[in-house]
């Protein structure tokens, strides 16, 4: 049990101390892994690709502040959970520094453990709760866009 509820400190330390480095470049989202190729098809085939590994948790949208000239949002990042023990798979149009990559994973790893653990709601079925304690974790913008 102790050793539960320090994993537990440990995944919500992880969110609570890297949240401004990934909110500076990025507004977080999230969504099933069916929406996540509905509403980019440029992933789909990567994300049907890993479909039959993929666990019952939120894909981890992270859309870049950053504006293309265009007006468009810049970067897309989607983290998905696999196996059993949430491996992450982070797709991307553009290669990733090594940096961005543990980050990023960590990042969603922890929300992640948190969501099985019961800590954090699972966004599918209390949405606005998951909401609400995610940024009750971090701050608003985190998820502003």
């Amino acid at each position: 049990m102790a050793a539960a509820a320090g994993a537990d400190r440990e995944a919500q330390s992880k969110i609570e101390t890297s949240w401004q480095e990934v909110a500076a470049d990025y507004t977080v989202g999230w969504a099933s892994l069916g929406l996540a190729a509905e509403l980019v098809p440029d992933f789909a085939a990567r994300l049907e690709a890993i479909a039959h590994r993929a666990v019952e948790l939120p894909v981890i949208v992270y859309t870049a502040r950053e504006r293309r000239a265009d007006g468009v949002p810049g970067q897309l990042i989607m983290a998905v959970p696999y196996d059993p023990d949430c491996k992450t798979r982070l797709l991307s149009a553009e290669r990733l520094g090594a940096g961005e990559q543990e980050l990023l994973s960590k990042f969603a790893q922890s929300i992640w453990y948190l969501i099985g653990r019961d800590v954090l709601p699972h966004p599918e079925t209390a949405g606005r709760q998951f909401h609400t304690k995610l940024v009750g974790m971090t701050g608003e913008k985190l998820v502003e866009l």
